[in-house]
């Protein structure tokens, strides 16, 4: 009975014993919890832009695009390819943050950029779409 030593039943609640297995260490600096949280908020804005240029660029044309199904499959191949790219801020971003480069203005850069090529591939689309309306005759 000399063994028994009751200072190992002294913990606190929720707290581990110590059993010499190793506890995993958990490094809240490495979560990217907060910039994907952010970017998923963005999403809906890149959305609504995208949306503003398609709408716009295709009153270049007003008759011929909302009556035109295959205007519809331009503007869906637009926004899907748009999407994947949109995929790609939040990625870098999350790399980024890992090795140590952080702070609000790194995403606002990664998302102001990937908009403006989002936009472009959009804008792309529709002008594919409406080519034969300005191209020669």
């Amino acid at each position: 009975m000399d063994d028994f030593d009751p200072s190992e039943f002294d913990t606190a609640p929720g707290e581990p014993a110590e059993t010499g297995a190793a506890t995993p260490v958990v490094d809240s600096d490495l979560a990217p919890g907060p910039v994907l949280r952010r970017w998923e908020r963005w999403w809906v804005l890149d959305n609504a832009i995208l949306l503003g240029v398609t709408v716009l660029t295709a009153l270049l044309d007003l008759g011929r695009t909302l009556g035109d199904p295959e205007f519809y499959g331009f503007a869906i191949v637009g926004a899907v390819l748009a999407n994947v790219c949109f995929t790609a801020g939040p990625i870098a971003e999350a790399y980024l943050y890992w090795i140590g480069i952080r702070g609000r203005a790194v995403g606002l850069v990664l998302m102001a950029v990937g908009t403006l090529a989002s936009m472009l591939l959009t804008f792309g689309c529709v002008i594919a779409y409406l080519e034969p309306t300005f191209g020669p005759n």
